[in-house]
């Protein structure tokens, strides 16, 4: 399994949180190419799901 992680360009942050993508870009037995959209937060090394709109 490969997961990356990069930060998007195109979004804003809020309170410190960056917009990240965090790609599996090759699994085995599942989905592969898949991008999740999540927030990061540096100071405290936190990561959530995106919000849905």
């Amino acid at each position: 399994m490969v997961l990356l992680l990069g930060e998007r360009e195109e979004a804003t942050g809020t309170r410190g949180a960056r917009p990240v993508d965090h790609l599996v870009a090759k699994n085995r037995y599942g989905e592969a190419d898949r991008k999740v959209g999540l927030m990061f937060k540096p100071a405290l090394g936190d990561f959530w799901e995106e919000a849905k709109s």
